[in-house]
């Protein structure tokens, strides 16, 4: 069972990670969302990762998903092992790692 709350307070930050023109916003909402680890924003994260212009938006994206942990986020984080920036393929490899449980202590 979800936790209503947490739903409803992280709808705005889903918003602003999305819509907002400033890529500095979208970055803080997207790490935000990641340490509050609602299930709700998977797949807006996810959306953020394949389909934000800037790089350190989608990093964190990635960073993000591999926080919550939801194996369902390997697709996408499969695909971003292919980004052209090598920061998003570093931290998409460090989630994959941590959602599969090869991450090395």
């Amino acid at each position: 069972m979800r936790n209503k709350h947490i739903c409803a307070s992280t709808t705005p930050l889903i918003k602003k990670m999305k819509d907002n023109k400033e890529w500095r916003i979208r970055y803080r909402a997207t790490e935000t969302l990641g340490r509050i680890g609602d299930p709700d924003s998977f797949e807006a994260i996810c959306n953020t990762l394949r389909n934000d212009k800037v790089s350190d938006v989608r990093a964190c994206a990635a960073w993000a998903l591999g926080k919550i942990g939801n194996a369902m986020a390997l697709k996408s984080l499969a695909e971003a092992l292919n980004d052209p920036n090598a920061r998003v393929r570093q931290t998409a490899d460090l989630a994959v790692k941590a959602i599969t449980g090869t991450m090395k202590r």
